[in-house]
C-alpha cells in the first residue's frame, strides 16, 4: 500500500526537516521525502493513496514517558487493546509503562511476560522496573536482572521512597547500570492526608491540602541524590515552576493538564474527582507554560492512570486519584502552548533522547508518522477509546487534533 502525504509542515529536526513536503509511504517504509527546496515530487501513481495535509504537521509519533496500564492484574481498568487504541488517538507511537499491576514490575519474569504481551501491538511498548520490591520503598528489586529482561528506565511509582538510604542505593545501582530513573517530588510526611494543593481554594471549600513545600522537598532531595550518585534522573510530575530552576538543573516533567488546569478547577468544577491527582494541580499554570518555552520543564507526558467507575463515583477524597490522558494531551498542550516545535520537543525527541529511543524521518526509516490539524477545536466527549471514565478536560474545548497516524504497516484516520 502506497501513501502520499502531500503538502504538509514535515517535521523532525533530529533529521533536519521544518518545511513545506510531501512524504511517501510504501508497505510501512518511508520511500522519499520531497521538500520545498528539494527535488520535485514524482508523478503519483494512480494506485497511490493521496492525503491532502495543507495546513497540518507532518511529524514522528509522541512518546510518553510513564503510563498506567492494567494488563498485569488489573484489566477492569486497561488493557493492551484499548491502550492502543487511545494512544494512538492521542498521536502516541511509543509508550513506556510504568511498575504499576498485580504483580508489580519488580523481577524479570514480569518483565518478560508485559514485553511479549505488548510485543503484537503496532505501537512499540517499553517498561519501566520499580525501584523497590512491590513498590514498598523498603528492599531495592532485581535491577540488573530487570534490565537484562528489557526495561529501558527505573521508578518510584508515583510513592516516592521514604528512606533517603534505600534510595541513595537504588540510585547508585541505576548509575552504575546506565539507566534513566523517574522520581516523584514529594515528601511522604507532608503529603500525609492532603487531597489537593493547599492554598485559598482548599481552604474555601474544606479540603485537606498539600504544601508546594512537599514538592519544594523532594525536588531538593532528587537533586542532592542526583548530584552524590550521578544517576540520570528526570523528576515527574512538576506541579510549580518555582520548584524546578537553572540552579537546580536536572531533567524536569510536568503534565499536559497543568498546563490548562489548576487547583481552582477543583472548586469552579464541583469537586470533580478526575481532579484529585497525586501530586496535586497547583495554582500556577501560567508559571508552567513559561518554563516549559524556557527549556527550565524539559518533557511533557499524559501521566495516563484510567480508573473505573467505582473507583470515582464516591466523595472526592474517597475517590482513587488519577486522571486520564492519553487522548488528549498534545491538545491540552498546544492550547496552552500555541507552539508545536516547542511541543514536538518536549513530548517527543526530549523523551526519547532521555531514554535513549530514537525517533527519526529519513528515507528507509520504518513508518513512524502523526498528521496534527492545528486548526481544529474540538471537546473531549465519553466514550473514550481507553476504559477510564475519569477524564478532567471533558467538556473543555481544545486547539488542535491528531488526524491520522502511521506506524509500520497500519494507517489509522480520526475526524470526519
Amino acid at each position: 500500500m502506497r501513501y502520499v502525504l502531500k503538502g504538509g509542515r514535515v517535521y523532525c529536526p533530529e533529521d533536519g526537516l521544518n518545511t513545506i513536503g510531501d512524504i511517501w509511504i510504501v508497505d510501512g517504509i518511508v520511500e522519499g521525502i520531497y521538500t520545498e527546496d528539494g527535488p520535485d515530487s514524482p508523478p503519483v501513481p494512480e494506485s497511490a493513496t493521496v492525503i491532502d495535509c495543507t495546513g497540518k504537521w507532518v511529524a514522528p509519533g509522541l512518546v510518553d514517558v510513564r503510563t498506567f496500564c492494567g494488563e498485569l492484574g488489573v484489566q477492569h481498568r486497561e488493557t493492551f487493546d484499548t491502550l492502543t487504541e487511545a494512544a494512538m488517538a492521542g498521536g502516541y507511537t511509543d509508550l513506556v509503562l510504568g511498575p504499576w499491576g498485580a504483580p508489580c514490575v519488580d523481577n524479570p519474569a514480569v518483565v518478560t511476560d508485559l514485553l511479549a504481551r505488548s510485543s503484537k501491538y503496532s505501537i512499540r511498548y517499553h517498561a519501566l522496573g520499580s525501584l523497590t520490591t512491590g513498590l514498598k520503598g523498603e528492599e531495592i528489586a532485581e535491577l540488573g536482572l530487570m534490565q537484562r529482561a528489557g526495561i529501558v528506565g527505573l521508578c518510584d511509582g508515583n510513592r516516592p521512597v521514604a528512606s533517603t538510604v534505600v534510595l541513595r542505593r537504588a540510585l547508585q545501582y541505576a548509575e552504575r547500570l546506565g539507566l534513566p530513573v523517574f522520581l516523584t517530588p514529594s515528601d511522604p510526611d507532608l503529603r500525609a492526608e492532603g487531597v489537593m494543593h493547599e492554598g485559598a481554594a482548599s481552604t474555601r471549600i474544606g479540603l485537606a491540602g498539600i504544601p508546594l513545600s512537599s514538592e519544594q522537598i523532594g525536588v531538593a532531595r532528587i537533586h542532592a541524590l542526583h548530584q552524590d550518585t550521578d544517576a540520570k534522573c528526570c523528576t515527574l510530575p512538576i506541579g510549580d515552576a518555582a520548584t524546578c530552576n537553572d540552579v537546580l538543573g536536572g531533567i524536569y516533567a510536568t503534565t499536559a493538564r497543568s498546563l490548562l488546569l489548576s487547583d481552582a478547577s477543583v472548586e469552579s468544577d464541583l469537586y470533580n474527582p478526575s481532579l484529585y491527582i497525586l501530586p496535586p494541580l497547583r495554582n500556577r499554570p501560567e508559571g508552567l507554560i513559561e518554563a516549559v518555552k524556557k527549556n527550565q520543564i524539559h518533557i511533557i507526558f499524559s501521566d495516563h492512570t484510567p480508573l473505573t467507575r467505582v473507583e470515582q463515583d464516591c466523595e472526592f477524597a474517597l475517590s482513587v486519584p488519577g486522571a486520564m490522558g492519553i487522548e488528549t494531551a498534545l491538545s491540552v498542550a498546544y492550547t496552552a502552548i500555541q507552539d508545536l516545535s516547542i511541543l514536538w520537543e518536549a513530548m517527543c525527541f526530549a523523551p526519547a533522547r532521555f531514554l535513549g529511543l530514537s525517533k527519526r524521518l529519513h528515507v528507509g526509516s520504518n513508518a513512524d508518522i502523526v498528521l496534527f490539524d492545528p486548526s481544529v477545536d474540538w471537546i473531549p466527549s465519553a466514550p473514550f477509546r481507553s476504559k477510564g471514565i475519569n477524564e478532567p478536560l471533558i467538556g473543555k474545548t481544545l486547539s488542535g487534533r491528531i488526524c491520522a497516524v502511521f506506524i509500520n504497516e497500519q494507517a489509522q484516520f480520526y475526524g470526519d
